[in-house]
C-alpha cells in the first residue's frame, strides 16, 4: 500500500517548539529534555515540585 502513499507515509511531522529563552516554559521544556535521556520514564514525566499541571502538559 505503501505505493499509493510514496516515502511520506512512514514520516512523523514533528513541529519546531518556537519558546523564548528565559521564559518559565523554555526551563520545563529543558527539565523535560534533561529527563528524558535518563532511561527513568517515572522521572521524565513526573510534574516537577512547584510547576502548574497544564502548564507542564502543554510544554510537553
Amino acid at each position: 500500500m505503501s505505493f499509493l502513499f510514496g516515502s511520506r507515509a512512514s514520516k512523523t511531522f514533528k513541529p519546531k517548539k518556537n519558546i523564548p529563552e528565559g521564559s518559565h516554559q523554555y526551563e520545563l521544556l529543558k527539565h523535560a529534555e534533561a529527563t528524558l535521556g535518563s532511561g527513568n520514564l517515572r522521572m521524565a514525566v513526573m510534574l516537577p515540585e512547584g510547576e502548574d499541571l497544564n502548564e507542564w502538559v502543554a510544554v510537553n
